[in-house]
């Protein structure tokens, strides 16, 4: 419908002579490609709409973020082993693309080191929230006469053991174990967590480990 309508004012904008054309067009010429865009389909990819939100989700998560590794790197898989590509980057003005193999273990261990931590943000701001167009932001917001909302003040509390830390007993020396999970020194990108500097907390009392 959308396609005849626009296609319909377009064809009465041309025999009107109200619409500027190319100068090597003529009447006949443009109206036969009227005729062949509207025998040609209008939509590029038509889906059914989703029943829950489940499948939007998933559907953005692929552009927002994708895996460690692609499927298509992932060459075969055969007696315990994974072949994969990779590209090696030694020698920055020609990296090559070459292929290693792996046992599933060791793969799967590879593989664990680029997952991010829960609490990690890894989708960054573009365009004028970006980090680097702060000064862009504040004249947009001049010129729209919009004052920039600024951060509430935090008065910093006692640290507490969260829901996540699990206390347990070390079986050796008998302390007080607590397990929680990471924290960094400053954001880091997901691919580059294990080479992270972790943020150095306070050990608490002696006879409590934490790790």
């Amino acid at each position: 419908m959308f396609r005849g309508k626009f296609l319909s004012n377009l064809r009465k904008l041309v025999l009107s002579e109200k619409a500027l054309l190319p100068e090597e067009w003529n009447l006949m010429k443009c109206l036969s490609l009227l005729n062949q865009l509207g025998r040609a389909p209008w939509n590029v990819k038509l889906l059914e709409r989703y029943a829950h939100a489940k499948g939007v989700t998933l559907y953005l998560a692929r552009y927002l973020r994708g895996g460690p590794i692609g499927n298509r790197r992932i060459v075969s898989y055969a007696n315990g082993d994974v072949t994969f590509q990779y590209l090696d980057r030694r020698n920055p003005s020609n990296p090559q693309t070459k292929e290693m193999t792996l046992s599933a273990p060791d793969f799967l261990k590879q593989w664990a080191q680029h997952i991010p931590p829960a609490t990690m943000h890894t989708v960054r701001a573009y365009g004028l929230y970006a980090t680097g167009n702060r000064k862009k932001l504040e004249q947009a917001r001049s010129l729209l006469a919009s004052s920039a909302t600024t951060p509430k003040e935090t008065v910093s509390e006692p640290e507490v053991p969260s829901e996540m830390e699990q206390k347990h007993c070390c079986p050796i020396c008998n302390a007080s174990v607590v397990v929680e999970p990471l924290e960094f020194a400053e954001p880091v990108r997901a691919w580059n967590v294990h080479r992270a500097k972790i943020k150095v907390r306070d050990r608490g009392p002696p006879g409590l480990h934490r790790v």
